[in-house]
């Protein structure tokens, strides 16, 4: 696993843990791609990632597995 996509992942885990709506969001979707920017890019899309977008398996956020 990239150390980015450790970064990230622990980050949504944190976030999702604090913030109800956040984790509502996360458990309508199967995985979400983040940007070279951090930002959400899609969810559930299957697209071409690219170079600099990573994609979580929201499963994984919402058990802490990053």
């Amino acid at each position: 696993m990239r150390e980015a996509t450790r970064l990230v992942g622990n980050t949504l885990v944190d976030e999702a843990n604090k913030n109800r709506q956040f984790r509502n969001f996360l458990e309508n979707c199967e995985y979400i791609i983040i940007d070279n920017k951090g930002r959400i890019a899609a969810t559930n899309k299957k697209m071409f990632l690219g170079i600099g977008r990573i994609r979580l398996d929201t499963r994984k956020i919402l058990e802490g597995q990053y």
